[in-house]
């Protein structure tokens, strides 16, 4: 190997490792991103599932507030 081909063998493998540090940092920062969209999607369906059940509560008490009027109207008709 002359002198030529060890500079040449350097800056290729120097040029390997920029690529492959570039490549490393980026997938650090858009794997970052992913954590955040994450916790923000867990957020938001924890969220989805507090109101699903506020709004099922409230649909039996309204539910069972109508039965009730029901069957006093019930009642009145049939005195």
């Amino acid at each position: 190997m002359t002198g030529i081909d060890v500079v040449n063998l350097i800056v290729a493998m120097g040029s390997i490792l920029v690529v492959l540090g570039g490549f490393i940092g980026w997938l650090l920062r858009h794997g970052s991103r992913l954590t955040g969209v994450e916790v923000r999607l867990q957020a938001v369906a924890e969220n989805a599932e507090s109101d699903r059940r506020r709004n099922d509560s409230m649909w039996a008490q309204i539910s069972q507030a109508l039965i009730r009027i029901e069957d006093k109207l019930d009642r009145k008709v049939d005195r």
